[in-house]
């Protein structure tokens, strides 16, 4: 019992960080995890239409930019699923040009896992190699438990 109590004293703090919501206000954060040919590049709460730039080994400066959807994206799938998930748009950018260019761009599940390399996934992109770059997405589902009917509405 106390080695039950003591693990759950210290995943505690850790589980209510990785969930991506602020447990006070409920607001939901997209965040990201990534990979590149195996190795952790970072986990980050997502600044919309601002990329995220890593330093690659091959020498790429990569830049990871996260949006959400557009009403438009969401009208067009309105009409192929009849449960549309949310969704991002996902562009890579070789921020070593300028301008920066653009490597893909693809839309993907705000609670998903895209994969991007020279062999493809959700896109192919040379630069990237082999295995290449992971993308974990997550954003949390908040509700407020006092509120009326919170429970149904999931």
């Amino acid at each position: 019992m106390k080695k039950l109590g003591l693990m759950l004293l210290l995943t505690l703090p850790f589980t209510q960080n990785s969930v991506a919501c602020n447990p006070q206000t409920g607001e939901r954060v997209q965040r990201v995890y990534a990979e590149w040919n195996g190795k952790n590049l970072g986990l980050w709460d997502v600044e919309f239409n601002k990329p995220k730039t890593f330093e690659l080994s091959n020498g790429l400066k990569l830049g990871i930019q996260i949006e959400e959807a557009t009403a438009e994206k969401y009208k067009e799938l309105k009409d192929a699923w009849p449960h549309t998930p949310e969704m991002v748009s996902i562009r890579l950018l070789d921020m070593g040009t300028t301008p920066h260019k653009q490597l893909t761009m693809t839309w993907g599940g705000a609670n998903s896992i895209q994969g991007y390399s020279e062999k493809g996934g959700a896109d192919r992109v040379k630069e990237l190699g082999s295995p290449g770059l992971t993308l974990h997405l997550m954003k949390a589902v908040c509700f407020n438990k006092f509120a009326s009917n919170s429970y149904t509405k999931l």
